[in-house]
């Protein structure tokens, strides 16, 4: 099994009354002998881990004073593993950065295509944004192929997507961020810029 890359792991547990602040503590050793420590303001947060294997963590609710309101008994277990390798999709340059110009009768179909896995048994996850940081995914799409076909007539403007590679519960990581722009020649005001 190799060490992968370091990847964001999202985690949360439940709000504690009159918490200024959650300190997380997260160890390889259940002893948490060793431990490092992220603070966070509400009761969800994401932690980087370097490597696969095993991360345990724990969370203590703080108050305003800085003491602390209660410590956690329980603890949460992150286990991060590579049974194997899925590669990242690759997007083709002429899909990267795309205008698309429509009639304002007339469909708008946008194809959108990148690299195939090696895999014969994976699927594709698209993801369609209003936001280059995919805070506002407006439709999320699964492919049994390296293309899509996007039917929906979103409005005028600029639009982004990402891709990963899925088998069962193994991912892949997320390509680079590409995007498309869409213009109708419309009067009205467009969706976003």
């Amino acid at each position: 099994m190799d060490k992968g890359p370091a990847r964001k792991f999202e985690i949360e547990w439940s709000e504690i009354p009159n918490t200024a602040y959650y300190e997380i503590e997260v160890s390889r050793s259940e002893k948490f002998d060793r431990v490092a420590k992220v603070r966070s303001q509400t009761a969800k947060t994401s932690l980087n881990v370097p490597m696969t294997g095993d991360y345990y963590w724990r969370v203590s609710a703080f108050n305003k004073q800085g003491k602390v309101i209660t410590q956690s008994q329980d603890f949460g277990v992150i286990k991060y593993s590579r049974l194997f390798d899925l590669e990242t999709p690759d997007i083709p340059d002429r899909y990267r950065d795309a205008s698309f110009f429509f009639q304002k009768t007339a469909a708008r179909f946008i194809w959108i295509s990148w690299s195939e896995s090696k895999n014969p048994n994976a699927v594709y996850k698209v993801d369609v944004s209003a936001t280059p940081d995919f805070s506002k995914i407006l439709k999320s799409y699964e492919s049994d192929r390296p293309t899509l076909l996007i039917r929906e007539q979103f409005p005028e403007g600029m639009y982004y997507w990402r891709v990963r590679t899925e088998v069962e519960s193994v991912v892949s990581d997320w390509s680079s961020t590409s995007k498309f722009r869409i213009m109708t020649g419309s009067k009205r005001g467009t969706a976003n810029q």
